[in-house]
C-alpha cells in the first residue's frame, strides 16, 4: 500500500497544483486508512486455514521472519560493494533519465507520472511514465538533504535488501509454515539469485522495473490467500480485495509491466480454482452455474487479450540466444548469462516435483514457474512474430523476463529445502549421534551458501563494473568528472550546457544542478538543440544556429570524447559540439585531460 500511496500521492498532487513532498503523501495516507478502517469495521480479521495436512506446516509462522535479515545481510553486503561508495552511480543508458529525474522533481516540485516527461519534451502531451520509484527517492533527497545519487542509492539497497525479503517471505508463507532452520535457508535462498534483485542494479538501469518486481511476491501471496490456495485464507471479501487491488495498483505504478505480469500470473491460480469448483459443477450436472462459470472464463481471457495488445506494445529487442540455453538458464537460474544458481536451482526443482505430486494447492507456482518460464524462452529465443506478440509488453527485452523468474521460483526452493532436509533425516538411523546430523546439516548449508556467495559476488561484480569513474568507464573519466564537479564555480546559475549525451555530458544537471538540454538518451530535444548539435561547430554570428543558441538559452557546451554509452549507435555523434576550437562562436572556459568547457560568445 505504501507504494501505492507514493504514486497516488504523486499524480493528485499535480493535478491540484500543490509542489510535490511529505505533506501530500501523507494526506493521501490518511484517506487510504480511513478507507481501510471504515471498510474494517465490516471484516474479519485473517485466520489460518490449513488446506491441504499433506503440506509440510511446522512451527510459528512469525519465524519466517527470521528468513528476512539473513537475505538483508548478504543482499546488503554485496550491493554495498558493488555501488562502492554512497554517492556512486551507474553510468548507462537509463540512469541518465532516473538521476535526471530526480533532480528535476527537486527543482520543480513534480513527481506525477503523467507528467515526468515534461523534462524531455517541450510540449506535451507527455503520455504515462512510471514515475513512482523517482518519487520516492526524490523524498529521500528531500528528506536527508542527499544528493541524486546518494538518493537512488538508498532507495535501491532498502527495495533490495528488506522490501524483496519481505515480499518473497509473504509469498513463501503460501507453501509452509517454516521453523528456525528453514527460514534461515530462505534468507539464504532470497539472496542467491543473479536475476533478482541483482541484474535490474546493473542492466538498463531499470529502476522502476525494480520496485515493481520486489512487490509482485506480496501482491501473489494475497492473491493466493484470496482465492484459497495456500496455507492462509482471506475470510472477507472486502479486505482481500481491498489489499490485493491497492497492491496491484503499487506494483502497476512502479511500472505496468510489473501489473500485467501478475496478470499473466494469476491466470494460474485462477485456472486452479476454476477448475476445482468447475468440475464439481460438472459431476453434478449443474448446468446453469457451469455456463456462468465459463462465461466468466471467456470475458476474463477477452480482457487479457485486449490489454495484453494496448498495454505498451513494443517490437523492442531481438532474441539473444538459442533455444537450447534459454531452457538451461530457465531451468538453472542464470538468465541474460549471468551465474547459474547450482543450489537452488536443484532444491527448486525438488519443490516443484513435490508440490506437484502431492496435489498441494499451491501447485499453481510451479505452473507460474512454467508461464514465466516460457515467456522467457520465448523473448530470449525465439524469433516468432506471433509468439513475441506475448513478450510484448516487456518490450521484448530479455532481461526483464530474466529478472521475473526469481519471484515465483524462490519459495518454491525454500520448499525444496525443506522437502530435501526430510529426506536426509529419514535417510539417516535413528540413533545416528546428533553430531553427525548436525555434521550433515552442516555440509548442506555450507553447499548453499557456497551457491550463494558465487552468485551474489559476481553480479556484485557487474553492478561495480558500471558504477566506477576510471578511465576506460562506460561515460564519465576522471577528467570529465573533475570538470563537471567545477561547473558550479565556473557557469552561471541560469547556464543551460549543450552536451552529448551518449558521452555522460548529461550527468551533469544531476551531480551537480546544471541544467543541460539532454535528459536521456532516447528521447531528443527540440528543433532549436537540435540545430546547435548539429551546426554550432560551423556557426556564423546572425545565422539560424546562433538564432536557435538566443532562442533556447544555451550559454555553454560539454566537450566530452571520452567512451560513449552507445558505441553503435548512429545517433552517438552530434558533429556540431565536436571540433570546436576552430569556432568563432566560442572560447573556451575551463579544461582538463581531454575535457572542454567552452562559453558561446559569439552570437550576440
Amino acid at each position: 500500500m505504501s507504494v501505492a500511496a507514493v504514486g497516488i500521492a504523486s499524480i493528485v498532487a499535480s493535478m491540484l497544483g500543490v509542489r510535490w513532498g511529505i505533506l501530500p503523501l501523507l494526506v493521501v495516507v490518511v484517506v487510504l486508512a480511513l478507507i481501510a478502517a471504515l471498510g474494517g469495521r465490516f471484516t474479519r480479521r485473517w485466520r489460518v486455514a490449513v488446506l491441504d495436512r499433506g503440506e509440510l506446516i511446522s512451527g510459528n509462522a512469525w519465524v519466517a521472519l527470521l528468513a528476512v535479515p539473513v537475505a538483508a545481510l548478504v543482499i546488503g553486503f554485496w550491493t554495498l560493494h558493488g555501488f562502492g561508495a554512497p554517492d556512486a552511480f551507474n553510468q548507462t543508458w537509463d540512469n541518465v533519465f532516473h538521476l535526471s529525474a530526480i533532480q528535476y522533481i527537486l527543482e520543480n516540485g513534480d513527481a506525477s507520472s503523467l507528467t515526468i516527461l515534461s523534462m524531455t519534451w517541450n510540449e506535451g502531451p507527455y503520455g504515462f511514465y512510471p514515475a513512482t520509484w523517482h518519487a520516492l527517492a526524490s523524498l529521500v533527497a528531500e528528506v536527508t538533504g542527499a544528493s541524486p545519487m546518494v538518493a537512488a542509492n538508498a532507495t535501491n539497497l532498502v527495495i533490495a535488501s528488506l522490501v524483496w525479503p519481505l515480499s518473497a517471505t509473504a509469498l513463501t508463507l503460501t507453501l509452509l509454515r517454516p521453523g528456525v532452520k528453514t527460514a534461515l535457508v530462505a534468507g539464504l535462498v532470497f539472496a542467491g539469485f543473479s536475476g533478482f534483485p541483482y541484474l535490474l542494479l546493473e542492466y538498463g538501469v531499470l529502476y522502476p522495473n525494480f520496485l515493481s518486481y520486489a512487490l509482485i511476491p506480496a501482491v501473489l501471496a494475497l492473491l493466493a490467500a484470496f482465492l484459497g490456495v495456500g496455507t492462509y485464507r482471506l475470510t472477507t471479501t472486502f479486505r482481500g480485495l481491498g489489499l490485493g487491488l491497492m497492491g496491484l495498483v503499487g506494483v502497476a505504478l512502479a511500472h505496468p509491466n510489473g501489473g500485467m505480469l501478475v496478470a499473466a500470473i494469476a491466470l494460474v491460480p485462477i485456472g486452479f480454482v476454476a477448475f476445482r469448483v468447475g468440475v464439481p459443477l460438472w459431476r453434478a450436472r449443474r448446468w446453469g452455474r457451469l455456463a456462468l462459470l465459463g462465461a466468466a472464463a471467456v470475458c476474463l481471457l477477452l480482457v487479457y487479450c485486449v490489454a495484453w495488445g494496448k498495454l505498451r506494445p513494443a517490437e523492442g529487442w531481438p532474441p539473444v540466444e538459442q533455444v537450447p540455453q534459454a531452457v538451461g538458464e530457465l531451468i538453472f537460474q542464470s538468465g541474460y548469462a549471468r551465474p547459474a544458481a547450482w543450489g537452488i536451482s536443484v532444491l527448486a526443482v525438488v519443490g516443484a516435483v513435490t508440490l506437484v505430486r502431492r496435489r498441494s494447492p499451491s501447485s499453481w507456482l510451479v505452473g507460474g514457474w512454467a508461464l514465466v518460464g516460457v515467456l522467457f524462452v520465448i523473448v530470449a529465443s525465439v524469433d516468432s512474430e506471433r509468439l513475441r506478440w506475448f513478450t510484448g509488453v516487456w518490450f521484448n527485452n530479455t532481461p526483464r523476463l530474466a529478472a521475473a523468474l526469481p519471484l515465483v521460483v524462490a519459495p518454491v526452493a525454500v520448499y525444496g529445502a525443506q522437502v530435501t532436509w526430510r529426506w536426509i533425516r529419514t535417510r539417516l538411523p535413528r540413533e545416528t549421534p546428533r553430531s553427525r546430523v548436525l555434521l550433515v546439516g552442516a555440509l548442506c548449508a555450507a553447499l548453499l551458501v557456497a551457491t550463494v556467495v558465487r552468485t551474489a559476488q559476481s553480479s556484485s561484480g557487474w553492478i561495480a563494473s558500471l558504477m566506477r569513474v576510471v578511465d576506460d568507464a562506460r561515460a564519465l573519466n576522471p577528467d570529465e568528472f573533475a570538470l563537471i564537479e567545477r561547473l558550479p564555480d565556473t557557469v552561471g546559475d541560469d547556464a543551460l550546457l549543450a552536451v552529448n549525451p551518449f558521452y555522460g555530458g548529461s550527468f551533469a544537471y544531476p551531480l551537480v544542478g546544471v541544467d543541460v538540454t539532454w535528459h536521456h538518451l532516447g528521447h531528443g530535444p527540440d528543433a532549436d538543440v537540435d540545430l546547435i548539435d548539429f551546426g554550432l561547430s560551423t556557426a556564423e554570428p546572425g545565422d539560424e544556429v546562433c538564432q536557435a543558441v538566443i532562442d533556447s538559452g544555451v550559454t555553454h557546451v560539454l566537450d566530452f570524447s571520452g567512451n560513449p554509452m552507445a558505441p553503435n549507435n548512429p545517433n552517438a555523434e552530434l558533429p556540431g559540439l565536436e571540433n570546436l576550437a576552430d569556432s568563432d562562436v566560442v572560447e573556451l572556459v575551463d579544461s582538463q585531460g581531454d575535457a572542454k568547457l567552452w562559453a558561446i560568445t559569439g552570437c550576440g
